[in-house]
């Protein structure tokens, strides 16, 4: 496992929905991030669709996040494929 007192890199997982006006992308995601206060919020994460309401029922895919996030800063990439049935 992780250090996180030294290495200050924390996981998380999060339920997320991406609310459209076709319906909502429902997707669960898993993280690491660096939580230093003092840090750049280094993010590395791998959010899987699936399912979702509307145009999205059936939906899969997979996308990779990567990048800086923190409350002033926000410089994150996202690659993958949201595919419908």
């Amino acid at each position: 496992a992780m250090d996180a007192a030294v290495t200050t890199v924390v996981f998380e997982a999060a339920d997320l929905v991406l609310h459209t006006k076709e319906g909502d992308l429902l997707m669960k995601e898993a993280a690491a991030y660096n939580a230093d206060p003092n840090g750049h919020g280094d993010l590395g994460d791998v959010v899987t669709v699936v399912g979702g309401t509307g145009k999205w029922v059936g939906a899969t895919g997979r996308l990779r996040v990567c990048g800086n996030l923190t409350v002033t800063e926000s410089d994150v990439n996202y690659d993958g494929e949201v595919c419908r049935p």
